[in-house]
Order: structure tokens, then C-alpha cells, then sequence
């Protein structure tokens, strides 16, 4: 069953919900709670005596001896209690120590602070005098006690608040988040991709004139593209036929009139018959071409390994052979790519014809590059104008506008190359050479 992309993102978005909700689920349960527990005065006394209290993994803390004590002593009413209560337990004047607790220690937001203060204050004036009177400490705080050597033992729990143990189960949920949904987006993201991917590689190859059926698979709105396609393919391929057949049509039935042109003409006299023989021929190779253009767009290529500087050494000599001014480096490197060697000696030579024509000489070059066999034709005409260029690959378009086939050919000449390249999976391209004419360059993926 298919699903569109939407639901895609749906689902993507409730799995991450999820992943979410059960990272913060974990995070609960294993991290602890965001706020420092507390400690009573007595047990911060035994401590400064140096004697062991209970619960002693509950409240992190130091216990050291220091030279001095290394804070200064608190200044407020409730460290100002603090500090003689635990001089009351420990029996010693209130001078031989120090007391202080963090700025904040609570949780400001909390509004505890406010009424824990006076609640301490409040106790001390109530039971100060009792010699059981405790307090509990809530926060992170520092404790110092003056020893007879003149050390001082210190006790702190500064350090071992919940801060930094909360920030690391922050750090945790986040890092569960990320892990949980990671591997779900990587997996929904493949699934439409995968089909985006596919019909891309289609409809790219539909826009180069190869036609085949995409296919429709994925979400909905992707079969739905992919079915388009594949309509729209099947009618340009009949538009395309239904084209080449009128065309060939059209070059094959006036075969027959110009026999019979040619069959009247030879009762004119020998001046009449000469120039209405050159039509007759002019028209014979227009038909030529046109009917190479039509098998062009369909004849189905027989590839092949091919040698190409075997091909271009051919279509070479054939034009030297007729007395034309044709170049090429002399021995060819031994390039091989997959194609029909009939079909690229036909391309090599239009290209070959094309520059003879209109730049009076041909130079050839082919290299390897990147994988590619590339082949380089020049020639030595005017070269062709900006919007020449753009459209140089048109059926039946020529930038010089006259249609007379005394300069120039009917424009199919290079369309029948474009297509014979697109053939081989390669691609052509005209530019203007620096010193004059015409360059035109083509790649061929070779064959390893």
C-alpha cells in the first residue's frame, strides 16, 4: 500500500515524539533530582570533628585539612546561625570557625530561599538555648573548624551540587533524542528518496530522448508524477513516429518525380540540362539528408567495443581521399568506448563535412580526460554569433537565413550529430575558437 508524503512526515514526526518521550522517560529515571539534599549542623560538627556520620554516599562532600581555610565568612543572619550551631555542638568558640554557603543555594525560582532564612532565623530565637538545636543546611556550603596545630579542617560541598549532574542529564536526554531519531529519519528519508531518485534519473533521461517506462513506485504523489510520465512518453514517441513517418514519407515518394525530372531533362539541350540537372541534385541530397535525420531518431544503434581513433582515421582519410584539408594526429590513441561503428563513422563525418563546408579545413584531436574520450574539431571559417550558437543544434535551423544551398546545407547536419552523440550517452558542444572558426567538442564515456 502506498503512502503520500505527508503521512511520511507524519510518521516521521510521531516516531520522533517518541524518541523524545522515551529519552526524557530514561533521563527521569536515572538521573538524579535537581536539588542538593540537605545536611543537618550536627553532622557538619562530626564531620569537623572528624568522626563518621550516616548516609555517607547521600550528600557529596570534602573533607580535607588546609593551612587556611580559603573562603571568607558568610555575612548573612542564616550563615550568621549556621555557624553557632555547629560551634554549640562542637562546644568551641564561635570564632575558631568559618561558615558559608553558596549564593543561590536553592533554587531562586522556587521562592524557598525567602522563607527558609526566616524560618532558620526564627528557630535560633525560639530554641537557640537548647542544647539540642540543630538546623539542616540545604545548598552547597563551606565549613572550616580552627585545629590546636593551627590548620584548619575544612568541609564543602561546593562542587558537588546538582548543577553540573543535572546539565549531564540534559546532555543525555538530548544525546537519547538524537540517537532515536536519527536512524528513523535516515530510514524515512530513504524510502522517498529512493523513488525521487529513480523518477529524477527518468526524467532526466526522457529530456535526452531516451524513452522508457519509470517506474511508479514510492509515495502517492510519486506514482502519481511517475504514471504522468510514462503517459507523457508514450505520447511523444507516438508524436515522434507519427513526425518521422510523414517526413520519410514525404523524402521517399519524391524520389520518383525527380527520376522522372531527370528522365525529361536529358531532352533539353546541353545548357538547359546542366543547370536543371543541379537542382535535380540538389534536391536528391536534401532528400539524403532528411532521410539520415529520420534514421537518425530511429534506427536502433548495434553497439559494439569500438576502436574510436580507428573510426577518426577512417573518416579522415575518406575526405583526403576527395582532396580536402583534413588534420589529425598521427597515431590516434587507442581509445575504445561502446557504440556502432557505422553510426559514429556518420557522426565524425558530418561534423568532418560541416567544417570543410564552412571553414574550408578540418583539424581533429582526440585526447582521453576524466574518463572520457574526448574529440576536438576545428575549423578555419568565421565561426558562428551568440544566438547561432544557442540554437546550432535545431532541426532546420542555419544562422545564414537565405535557404540557398550554395552556402550551406538545410540545417539537419548537426541535429544528426546531437543525436547520434546523445546515442552513445555523450554529449557535444559548440564554441568559437580563440584565433577564429568553429570548435566543436565531443565526449565519449570509453569502455575499460
Amino acid at each position: 500500500m502506498s503512502r503520500s508524503i505527508f503521512t511520511y512526515s507524519v510518521l516521521l514526526g510521531m516516531g520522533g515524539a517518541l524518541a523524545t518521550a522515551l529519552a526524557i522517560a530514561i533521563m527521569i529515571l536515572f538521573t538524579s533530582v535537581p536539588i542538593q539534599l540537605p545536611i543537618s549542623t550536627l553532622e557538619v560538627s562530626r564531620l569537623l570533628a572528624n568522626q563518621p556520620i550516616s548516609g555517607a554516599n547521600v550528600v557529596p562532600r570534602t573533607v580535607e585539612l588546609r593551612a587556611a581555610p580559603g573562603f571568607a565568612d558568610g555575612l548573612t543572619p542564616v550563615e550568621h546561625t549556621m555557624k553557632r550551631a555547629i560551634a554549640h555542638s562542637l562546644r568551641v568558640d564561635a570564632k575558631q570557625l568559618r561558615f558559608a554557603m553558596a549564593n543561590d543555594a536553592l533554587l531562586p525560582s522556587t521562592g524557598i530561599n525567602g522563607n527558609y532564612a526566616r524560618n532558620i532565623v526564627e528557630s535560633e530565637r525560639l530554641f537557640g538555648s537548647d542544647p539540642r538545636f540543630g538546623a539542616m543546611i540545604i545548598g552547597p556550603f563551606d565549613a572550616a573548624l580552627r585545629l590546636p596545630d593551627g590548620r584548619w579542617r575544612v568541609v564543602s560541598t561546593a562542587g558537588h551540587g546538582p548543577g553540573p549532574q543535572w546539565q549531564v542529564g540534559i546532555f543525555k536526554l538530548i544525546a537519547l533524542a538524537v540517537i532515536g531519531i536519527v536512524p528513523l529519519a535516515w530510514l524515512v528519508s530513504r524510502l522517498l528518496a529512493r523513488p525521487i531518485h529513480a523518477f529524477a534519473m527518468s526524467a532526466d533521461r526522457v529530456g535526452r530522448g531516451v524513452y522508457e517506462e519509470v517506474p511508479v513506485a514510492g509515495p502517492t504523489e510519486i506514482r502519481q508524477a511517475a504514471a504522468a510520465i510514462n503517459d507523457m512518453q508514450r505520447r511523444i514517441e507516438a508524436l515522434i513516429r507519427e513526425r518521422t513517418a510523414v517526413v520519410g514519407a514525404i523524402a521517399h515518394d519524391l524520389r520518383t518525380p525527380l527520376a522522372r525530372m531527370r528522365f525529361l531533362a536529358a531532352r533539353l539541350g546541353d545548357a538547359e540540362r546542366a543547370r536543371f540537372e543541379a537542382e535535380i541534385a540538389g534536391m536528391e541530397h536534401m532528400i539524403a539528408v532528411t532521410m539520415d535525420f529520420v534514421q537518425s531518431k530511429t534506427q536502433q544503434p548495434d553497439f559494439s567495443k569500438v576502436d574510436l581513433g580507428a573510426v577518426l582515421q577512417i573518416a579522415v582519410q575518406d575526405l583526403r581521399d576527395l582532396g580536402h584539408d583534413v588534420r589529425m594526429d598521427d597515431p590516434a590513441p587507442p581509445l575504445v568506448v561502446l557504440g556502432d561503428t557505422v553510426l559514429l563513422g556518420r557522426l565524425f563525418a558530418n561534423l568532418l563535412g560541416n567544417a570543410i563546408k564552412y571553414g574550408t579545413r578540418a583539424e581533429i584531436r582526440l585526447i582521453e580526460v576524466d574518463g572520457h574520450a574526448v574529440v576536438t574539431v576545428t575549423d578555419g571559417g568565421p565561426g558562428m554569433t551568440k544566438a547561432g550558437l544557442e540554437r546550432a543544434f535545431e532541426p532546420f535551423f542555419r544562422e545564414e537565413t537565405s535557404r540557398n544551398r550554395a552556402t550551406g546545407g538545410i540545417g539537419l547536419g548537426l541535429s544528426i550529430v546531437q543525436t547520434l552523440v546523445e546515442l552513445h550517452h555523450g554529449r557535444i558542444s559548440l564554441e568559437n575558437g580563440a584565433n577564429g572558426g568553429l570548435r566543436a567538442t565531443v565526449r565519449l564515456p570509453i569502455c575499460r
